[in-house]
């Protein structure tokens, strides 16, 4: 196995470690998802990403759950602007990623599920890349910004939204509800057969 192989097995490891984690309680594993997640696939002038390194970035595939957002039906695509596309489960034990519920409804090249629309609400689109980068380096993961930028503060907020629980209208019910998609984007890629396979000796 190259060193880079092991990189890659050794944060998918991480990132599964941090699912159970997450999945019992602790949300606050989200962050070292996005950071693991940003290690993996965010190149930029100063670093390169774990799949560069491999040169697999171009190959391999994703399986992409959030690509439910393009079957939905709105019934007013008139003011589609005012409606919120928010591919996550609302349960009467709060907001639930749906991991395995939902069937896959596309497969993605690295590129397109990194840039992918996960977050629709009114005109603003969000992506993955917008929510783990958000994450990783300014709301904790790796780094603390002191002036976080709007989509950190969008992010935290949640949409703004409000549902009917139990006879009361209760707002922002999903607030800091993208650790709850940077869960479901965990479920996606140690799912992902042709990154598993990445992991392996050639």
């Amino acid at each position: 196995m190259s060193e880079f192989q092991e990189q890659l097995s050794r944060h998918l490891r991480f990132i599964s470690k941090s699912c159970v984690e997450f999945d019992s309680g602790e949300l606050d594993e989200a962050l070292r998802i996005a950071v693991s997640i940003r290690v993996l696939f965010h190149d930029t002038k100063n670093s390169t990403s774990v799949v560069t390194y491999l040169k697999v970035k171009d190959s391999i595939k994703l399986i992409s759950t959030f690509a439910i957002a393009e079957t939905m039906d709105f019934p007013d695509a008139k003011n589609f602007e005012w409606h919120t596309v928010l591919p996550l489960m609302l349960t009467s034990n709060g907001v639930r990623a749906p991991l395995a519920s939902w069937e896959t409804k596309a497969i993605r090249s690295i590129e397109d599920w990194w840039n992918e629309t996960i977050w629709q609400e009114g005109g603003e689109k969000y992506s993955r890349r917008d929510v783990v980068l958000s994450a990783a380096n300014q709301d904790g993961g790796a780094h603390v910004d002191s002036k976080p930028n709007y989509k950190t503060l969008k992010f935290r907020e949640g949409p703004k939204i409000t549902v009917n629980i139990n006879g009361q209208s209760v707002p922002n019910v999903v607030a800091n509800h993208h650790y709850t998609l940077i869960r479901q984007m965990a479920y996606e890629l140690i799912n992902s057969q042709d990154l598993l396979s990445a992991c392996k000796s050639t």
